[in-house]
C-alpha cells in the first residue's frame, strides 16, 4: 500500500501539508495518499484548493452508507476506511477495514512495484 499523510489534526494547515508533501516528493519517487474525511479536510485546507487531485485519496467516513463522502476537489476515493470497528479472526480488538477502490490485481500491480 501507498505510505498516506494523515490530515486530521486541525493545529496542521495548507503550509504544513505542501510542505511536507514537497519535501516527501524530495526524497522519495513513491507516491504519497492523503488519509482524512470530508470534513476533517474542508476544516483544514480550502475548498477551492485544485492541487490535492493529483493525490490518492484514503478516506475516512464511517458513517454506514453505500459510498463515501469525498473532499473537494477529489471525484474519486482509492481506499475507502468504512468502519474502525471490524473484527479478525486471532486479533480480540476492533481493526480499521478498507475498501479498495479496484480489482485485488489492479491493487498489486500498481503497489507491489514500490517494494520490490
Amino acid at each position: 500500500l501507498p505510505p498516506a499523510l494523515d490530515v486530521e489534526d486541525l493545529e496542521l494547515n495548507e503550509s504544513h501539508i505542501l510542505h511536507f508533501i514537497s519535501a516527501w516528493q524530495h526524497l522519495t519517487d513513491a507516491p504519497l495518499a492523503i488519509y482524512t474525511s470530508k470534513r476533517a479536510w474542508h476544516n483544514i485546507v480550502d475548498k477551492d484548493a485544485q492541487w490535492p487531485a493529483s493525490l490518492p485519496l484514503w478516506v475516512a467516513d464511517w458513517r454506514g452508507y453505500d459510498k463515501p463522502a469525498i473532499p473537494e476537489p477529489w471525484l474519486h476515493w482509492t481506499f475507502w476506511q468504512h468502519t474502525s470497528k471490524g473484527r479478525i479472526p486471532g486479533y480480540t480488538g476492533p481493526v480499521d477495514l478498507n475498501y479498495y477502490n479496484g480489482t485485488a490485481g489492479h491493487l498489486r500491480d500498481h503497489y507491489q512495484e514500490l517494494w520490490t
